[in-house]
C-alpha cells in the first residue's frame, strides 16, 4: 500500500469516528441511549466498536452546545447530511 492510499483510509477512519460522535451525541441530545438506537436499526449486527469507543467524549445534553455541533458539522460536510436527516 503506498502513502496516498493509507492517508485516504485514514481520512476515511477520521470522518467515520465523528460521524459516529455526532451521531451519539445527537441521540444523547434526544434523550436516547445511542447503543439502544444502533441495536435497533441494525439489530442483526454486533455494536460498531466505534460507538462503544466515542461515548466517553460525549457530553450530557445540557452542556452540548448547539454552537459546538455546527463547529464539527462545519468540518465535516458529509456529517451536515446525516444530522439534518436525523433530526
Amino acid at each position: 500500500m503506498n502513502e496516498k492510499d493509507e492517508w485516504i483510509i485514514e481520512k476515511y477512519k477520521q470522518e467515520e469516528k465523528m460521524m459516529i460522535l455526532l451521531f451519539s451525541q445527537w441521540c444523547i441530545n434526544q434523550g436516547a441511549d445511542p447503543d439502544k438506537v444502533y441495536r435497533q436499526a441494525y439489530p442483526y449486527q454486533e455494536t460498531n466498536p466505534l460507538l462503544k469507543e466515542v461515548l466517553p467524549e460525549t457530553v450530557p445534553a445540557k452542556e452540548s452546545a448547539r454552537s459546538r455541533l455546527k463547529h464539527y458539522l462545519m468540518l465535516y460536510p458529509l456529517s451536515v447530511m446525516m444530522i439534518w436527516l436525523l433530526s
